[in-house]
């Protein structure tokens, strides 16, 4: 049609937050759209296990902090790169560590149940995850992050009748 674009590049940077306004109609795919979303998890992934890690550097005693750095490190490898995948065995090993940590210093830590049942649920080590879920809703009945971990282990299991039923509770 004869018009012209000019493309702005930066060594440093990403996708604006408006690219994603529908009614700006800037992505027109669903992928460009999920790729974009998956860039910005990423960031705040980053930022999350940065903050906590300095968290835990001014106070190593600070069991919640290592819940969420377990938490955080668990889902991980579902928003980084392909090229970065390679890093999951070492992101699962300190999650499952961050996790055994956060227990030692307060057993009755539902976040810390919650996150290394993710852990052994990416494991495949459904047994460990269904303990530590079961705990972790004893713990607290209306964790919704508790929920949604015990609807994904349902569902892997087969059992998706019951993760249905599961999911809505989350």
């Amino acid at each position: 049609t004869g018009d012209q674009v000019e493309i702005l590049t930066a060594k440093r940077g990403g996708p604006s937050r408006d690219w994603l306004n529908s009614n700006l109609g800037l992505v027109k795919t669903q992928r460009a759209r999920a790729k974009i979303k998956a860039w910005f998890k990423k960031q705040e992934d980053e930022q999350n296990l940065a903050q906590g890690r300095a968290a835990l550097e001014r106070d190593p005693k600070f069991a919640p902090a290592w819940a969420g750095l377990s938490a955080s490190l668990s889902v991980l490898p579902w928003y980084i790169p392909e090229a970065e995948r390679a890093n999951t065995p070492a992101f699962m090993h300190e999650a499952e560590d961050a996790g055994k940590r956060a227990l030692a210093l307060a057993p009755d830590l539902a976040a810390a149940h919650t996150a290394l049942a993710s852990v052994y649920n990416f494991q495949w080590q459904w047994a460990q995850a269904g303990q530590h879920l079961d705990k972790a809703l004893v713990l607290a009945p209306n964790d919704p992050e508790a929920h949604y971990v015990r609807a994904d282990w349902l569902a892997v299991q087969g059992r998706l009748e019951e993760a249905l039923q599961e999911s809505e509770r989350a």
